[in-house]
């Protein structure tokens, strides 16, 4: 962890002598309220061989010849199988170095980024997640927050296989984050695999609409269904339980397509 860099450009290399990487950049920014803040958001990459990946890749090389960005949000099922096919997060890796070593990559768990568990054989394990990603503040695996400029960033652990709980266990470390002063930001966005609305309203993540509503979530980004959906502004349940519309203070919910071989097998 390297702490307190000034604003500029930096180059780095990684290895040891005569094991070299190549050399990389990167940029400090030091982001003021009038600056725009561009974010990539992907999701389910996932694919069983080389060749499904290939899928990844391309859509990658397309991305980064045609867009700029600041951020990259990776909205989980970067694998397909977790722990039992280690080469499917190695090709996840080898076919985003465009992107992946000279910018932020804030990623979240998917439901097959779970791996078996040793005891009863079920995919309920998030280890494998913590051995390719590693963030400073995780109250859960995938479950942290952060803070660029002006937006404070939420990503939240959506994995029920994980734990029946997991909802249940997020809910008081989410109202502390969110009442924190230094996380008052102007937007709050927030990142989950699977979120209460999408094609569907997702009733096991149900717990988190008030919350969102009350603290003033934006934005709530997320994937897993493989296609495109975006909300009306929505706001907080009625004491039945119902859905309401808050078209002044709501929450967005934005689902994306998957970024891999799950979107070309949608035809």
């Amino acid at each position: 962890i390297i702490r307190d860099l000034t604003p500029g450009t930096y180059i780095y290399k990684c290895g040891e002598e005569g094991m070299w990487s190549d050399e990389y950049r990167f940029e400090i920014k030091r982001v003021t309220e009038e600056d725009k803040i561009t974010i990539l958001l992907t999701s389910d990459q996932q694919g069983i061989n080389q060749e499904e990946y290939e899928v990844w890749k391309k859509a990658n090389d397309v991305i980064n010849e045609n867009e700029t960005y600041d951020i990259h949000i990776n909205a989980g099922d970067i694998s397909n199988d977790g722990i039992e096919f280690a080469y499917q997060w190695r090709y996840y890796y080898e076919f985003a170095k465009k992107d992946l070593y000279t910018k932020p990559h804030m990623t979240t768990c998917g439901n097959n980024d779970l791996t078996r568990n040793t005891q009863d054989g079920k995919k309920t394990d998030p280890i494998a997640f913590g051995w390719y990603f590693n963030y400073e503040n995780e109250y859960l695996p995938s479950c942290y927050s952060w803070n660029y400029g002006y937006i404070h960033f939420v990503s939240l652990n959506s994995n029920v296989l994980q734990a029946a709980d997991i909802v249940e266990q997020q809910i008081p470390w989410l109202r502390e984050d969110l009442s924190k002063p230094e996380n008052q930001k102007r937007w709050t966005i927030v990142y989950m695999h699977e979120s209460p609305y999408t094609i569907i309203k997702q009733q096991n993540m149900a717990k988190f609409i008030d919350i969102f509503a009350e603290f003033g979530v934006d934005l709530v980004l997320c994937g897993h269904h493989h296609r495109y959906s975006r909300s009306h502004r929505m706001g907080s349940q009625d004491e039945n339980g119902n859905d309401t519309i808050d078209n002044e203070n709501g929450t967005y919910y934005v689902m994306c397509q998957a970024t891999g071989i799950k979107l070309i097998q949608l035809f």
